[in-house]
C-alpha cells in the first residue's frame, strides 16, 4: 500500500513538472495561459452612427478622420481619399469591441510591449472614449478602455483593424472609377520615357461600316486595324487593376526629384465611359515607380510589375491579315506573278444569284471562296527591320463592294519563308511565305479548272 502511495506521489509530481514546463512555454508562445478565458466579453459598445471623429495615435504619428456629408475624410487640408468601405468596417468594429478574456496585472507583466497605440472616439454629444493597446505576446494584445480598470485581451489582428496605419485606409486603386466597370476604353495612349508612342482609338461609324469587324484601330506607331481581343486582354483589362503600393508623405515641390517633370516622365492616358484620365510615371527605385495623376499633387508609388503591360510590342495587338476590310466584302482580286495574270471576279456576290469568274471563265462559288480564304490567310509575321527594294514578285489588287478604295499589295521575296509586304506603297511588315505559295497554287488550280469541286 505504501509502495503504491509513493508511486502515485511521484507520478503526480512528474505530471505537475511537465505541466509547469509546458505552461511556461505556452505563455511565451502567445497563448492565453495565465489569462482568464471568457466567451467574448464585451469591452465596449456604442451606436456606430454616433461616432463623429476617429483618431489613431501611435509612435509613428497620428491622424484623425471625421464624418462629413460626403463620407469619412481626414480633418487636415490634404486631399487624401479614403476607401469608405474599409473605414466603415473599422468604425463598425470599434462600436462593438469584444475581448477573448482578461489578464491580471501580474500576468500582464509577461507581455512584451513593442508598440503602444491608442484609439480615441468622439461622439456628437461631446463624449469621448479612449482605447489603449498596452502590449502584445505572440498573437495576443492586451488593451484597456479608459475609465475601466480591467485589462482585456484580444487578437492582435483585431488591434490592427481598430488602429491601422493611414495608408491602409486610403483608396489604393489608381483608377477607382473603373474598379466595377465592365465596359471598354474608347481611347488609349502611352508615351514611353524615350518618346515612343502607342495610340489606339475606337473606330468611327463610317470606319466600322467600311472596315473589319474590329472595334479598334491603331494610330501610332502604325495606322492599322487592331485585334480587339488582343488589345482587351493585354491592355484594357489591366488598367483598372493598377494598385498604389505606397504614398509619399510631404513630397518635394520639385517634381524633378521623382522624374515626374514633363521632359523626364512617361505618360498613360485614356478615355473610358466619360472619364478622361492621365497618369504620369517617373523614376524607378527599389522595384517601385513614382507616379502622380494629372492635376494632383499626391505622389505615390506603384510596383513595377503592375506596369509591365505598358512595355508591350504594339505589333502583337495588330490585326494580322493583310486585308484592310473583311474578306466577305471583296468583289474582285487581280494577281500578277511575272507574266502570269489571274483575274478573279464576282457579280452580286452576297445576293441570292451571285456569279463568279476566273480569267473570264465561269467558276463555281466555292472556287472563288477558296481563293479569298487563301488570300485572307496571308498574315503578318513581324515588323521589317529594314526596307528592301520592291521587286513586285507578286502583286495583288483587291476591290471591295462596301465603298472602300481598292487595295494594292506588292510582295517582294525575302527568303523561302517570307515576303516583304508593300501595302498601298508602304512597307512595314513581313508576311508568311508559305501562305503566299498556297494562294498561288490555288490560283493556278482555279485557272486550269474553274468548275472543280472541293
Amino acid at each position: 500500500m505504501k509502495r503504491q502511495t509513493v508511486v502515485l506521489i511521484w507520478a503526480a509530481a512528474l505530471l505537475l513538472l511537465v505541466a509547469s514546463c509546458f505552461g511556461i512555454y505556452y505563455i511565451w508562445d502567445g497563448s492565453t495561459q495565465g489569462f482568464t478565458k471568457t466567451k467574448s466579453t464585451v469591452a465596449f459598445n456604442c451606436v456606430s452612427t454616433d461616432i463623429e471623429e476617429y483618431t489613431v495615435i501611435g509612435d509613428s504619428g497620428s491622424y484623425t478622420i471625421e464624418k462629413t456629408r460626403s463620407g469619412w475624410q481626414l480633418d487636415d487640408d490634404s486631399k487624401v481619399k479614403l476607401d469608405q468601405d474599409i473605414v466603415g468596417k473599422m468604425i463598425a468594429s470599434a462600436s462593438n469591441i469584444t475581448a477573448t478574456g482578461t489578464v491580471s496585472r501580474r500576468d500582464f507583466e509577461k507581455l512584451y510591449t513593442k508598440e503602444e497605440r491608442r484609439v480615441k472616439l468622439e461622439f456628437d454629444n461631446d463624449r469621448d472614449v479612449e482605447i489603449r493597446f498596452l502590449g502584445v505576446c505572440g498573437n495576443l494584445c492586451a488593451f484597456r478602455v479608459l475609465d475601466n480598470n480591467k485589462i482585456y485581451v484580444m487578437n492582435s489582428s483585431m488591434r490592427d483593424i481598430l488602429a491601422p496605419k493611414l495608408d491602409s485606409l486610403r483608396i489604393t486603386t489608381v483608377f477607382p472609377k473603373l474598379a466595377k466597370n465592365e465596359t471598354l476604353p474608347d481611347y488609349y495612349r502611352y508615351t514611353d520615357y524615350n518618346g515612343s508612342v502607342v495610340e489606339v482609338r475606337t473606330k468611327t461609324g463610317a470606319e466600322l461600316a467600311k472596315g473589319k469587324d474590329n472595334r479598334y484601330v491603331m494610330e501610332k506607331p502604325y495606322q492599322k486595324e487592331v485585334d480587339d481581343e488582343a488589345f482587351e486582354q493585354q491592355i484594357a483589362l489591366k488598367i483598372p487593376t493598377i494598385k498604389i503600393t505606397g504614398f509619399v508623405d510631404n513630397p518635394s515641390d520639385n517634381i524633378k526629384v521623382y522624374a515626374l517633370d514633363e521632359k523626364s516622365r512617361a505618360e498613360l492616358s485614356f478615355k473610358w465611359d466619360g472619364y478622361d484620365e492621365t497618369l504620369y510615371l517617373g523614376r524607378t527605385e527599389n522595384g517601385v515607380v513614382f507616379a502622380v495623376k494629372k492635376n494632383s499633387k499626391d505622389i505615390f508609388t506603384i510596383d513595377t510589375s503592375m506596369l509591365e503591360f505598358l512595355k508591350f510590342d504594339p505589333f502583337y495587338i495588330l490585326e494580322d491579315s493583310v486585308l484592310k476590310t473583311d474578306s466577305k466584302n471583296i468583289r474582285s482580286v487581280k494577281v500578277t506573278v511575272g507574266e502570269m495574270v489571274y483575274d478573279i471576279t464576282s457579280i452580286d456576290r452576297n445576293s441570292e444569284n451571285p456569279q463568279f469568274y476566273v480569267n473570264g471563265n465561269v467558276a463555281r462559288q466555292d472556287v472563288f471562296e477558296e481563293i479569298i480564304d487563301e488570300l485572307d490567310s496571308i498574315n503578318f509575321l513581324s515588323e521589317l527591320t529594314s526596307i528592301p527594294q520592291d521587286t513586285r514578285d507578286v502583286v495583288v489588287t483587291v476591290n471591295y463592294n462596301n465603298g472602300v478604295n481598292s487595295q494594292t499589295i506588292s510582295l517582294a521575296k525575302l527568303n523561302n519563308k517570307s515576303y516583304a509586304a508593300f501595302i498601298d506603297g508602304k512597307a512595314e511588315f513581313e508576311v508568311d511565305g508559305e501562305a503566299v505559295l498556297d494562294l498561288l497554287q490555288e490560283l493556278k488550280d482555279a485557272s486550269n479548272n474553274p468548275m472543280k469541286k472541293y
